[in-house]
């Protein structure tokens, strides 16, 4: 929520200097994680007299704020960059990179599984998200049909059609769920929960997300994605 909040007013960073917004938000994202680990003493401080009737620790306080939006500035950054990328190169590059995309994916899946990752237990599962999104890419970016059938309809499809709907209402559904262990019980509950996201989030989707597209105005075409975009008009500061 914060994050989209924060969008609108990031946006035209990254059109104008896409490079050196990207650069920042990575080297905010670094320095928060470095602060909530050694510094922010007044924050910490804060955080551990409002937790106090929950007995938190300073551990506990500091893993926290690691959690925060500033640790994922780069994250979301690196997203939107790729995403302009891929919108100015798709194509020819994109078919290019896909075999790449694909080896290294199922490389880097096969090796997660066997779980012979050399990272700490708390950033293991970053490695198989970052194979499957290598996959997705090569699958996404190949032309052959049997991919284009599966991703291009089906419940793959719809899933991704409410994929944002279902990212806005699966926790507080998942903190209602935990509350009442009564309504699906045992192995019911996992079947029972996604039923239930699934559905909220077609009723989303159909009912709030469509209607606010239709209505909204369509986007021009994105600017070719160039280095060109990172130098200012002296004359009128409007990127060239």
């Amino acid at each position: 929520m914060q994050f989209y909040l924060l969008l609108p007013f990031a946006m035209p960073l990254f059109i104008r200097a896409p490079r050196r917004t990207l650069a920042a938000a990575i080297a905010a994202s670094l320095a928060w994680q470095w602060a909530a680990a050694h510094d922010l003493g007044p924050l910490v401080a804060l955080e551990l007299r409002l937790g106090a009737h929950w007995r938190w620790t300073e551990a506990t306080v500091r893993e926290m704020l690691a959690a925060q939006l500033p640790a994922f500035l780069g994250h979301f950054a690196l997203g939107v960059f790729l995403g302009r990328a891929w919108l100015a190169h798709r194509g020819a590059c994109a078919r290019m990179g896909a075999p790449l995309a694909a080896v290294t994916g199922a490389a880097l899946l096969a090796v997660s599984i066997a779980g012979l990752v050399p990272l700490p237990l708390e950033h293991v599962r970053l490695v198989p998200s970052l194979a499957l999104a290598l996959l997705f890419h090569a699958a996404v970016a190949s032309t052959g049909k049997t991919a284009t059938r599966i991703l291009g309809g089906g419940p793959l499809a719809l899933a991704g059609r409410i994929s944002y709907s279902a990212y806005l209402c699966h926790l507080p559904i998942l903190a209602v769920w935990n509350t009442r262990p009564s309504i699906f019980p045992g192995w019911l509950s996992l079947p029972g929960y996604a039923m239930t996201v699934f559905t909220v989030s077609w009723i989303s989707w159909r009912w709030i997300e469509q209607p606010f597209l239709r209505a909204a105005p369509r986007p021009k075409a994105p600017a070719p994605f160039s280095g060109a975009a990172e130098a200012d008009s002296p004359a009128t500061g409007i990127p060239r």
